[in-house]
């Protein structure tokens, strides 16, 4: 039986996968306002996760609070474009990795500054099933181990051993 890590690595995966699949169809994002005007936020855009920090202001009275964002493509892309150009105005980044930085005036806003990093849906699906493949080896691996009549913890071999392992003191079972 897997460890609850790797199974709630695996359910985050999955989580990761559906968001990649609806980041073509519709934008998606969650806005976290702080105190003194900060906002923090996570937005799935067409196979990337943008993770942004800005100073744009949203009134006092919204401080401390979290809102969910659905938009349509055409002006996700804007903004994406927007907080991810390069001084040129070109695109940064390769491979849907991104991270750009405006000290002043983020988003056309005049003394606002906004902080952007870009990753592709695939790259986070594939770190949170790290620990569900180490899982399948490691099973894999004992289950070899015991057909092969060796101990599961260290290899030891048991064909003539009763009881437990005399190497390791483990229990076969």
């Amino acid at each position: 039986m897997p460890r609850p890590p790797t199974i709630l690595a695996t359910l985050l995966a999955a989580v990761v996968v559906w968001g990649w699949v609806r980041s073509y169809r519709a934008a998606d994002g969650l806005a976290v306002l702080l105190d003194g005007g900060r906002t923090w936020g996570i937005a799935s855009v067409e196979g990337r996760v943008l993770m942004v920090a800005t100073s744009v202001k949203l009134g006092p009275r919204r401080a401390w609070t979290a809102e969910t964002i659905h938009t349509s493509l055409d002006e996700a892309r804007l903004v994406r474009a927007n907080l991810l150009a390069g001084p040129d105005g070109s695109p940064r980044g390769k491979f849907g990795f991104a991270a750009a930085a405006q000290s002043t005036d983020a988003l056309g806003i005049p003394g606002a500054w906004a902080g952007t990093v870009a990753v592709p849906h695939w790259f986070l699906a594939t770190l949170l099933l790290i620990p569900l493949g180490r899982h399948a080896l490691r099973t894999a691996k004992v289950r070899r181990r015991q057909k092969a009549g060796r101990c599961a913890a260290c290899g030891y071999d048991l064909r003539g051993a009763t009881g437990k392992c005399p190497e390791c003191g483990a229990t076969p079972g």
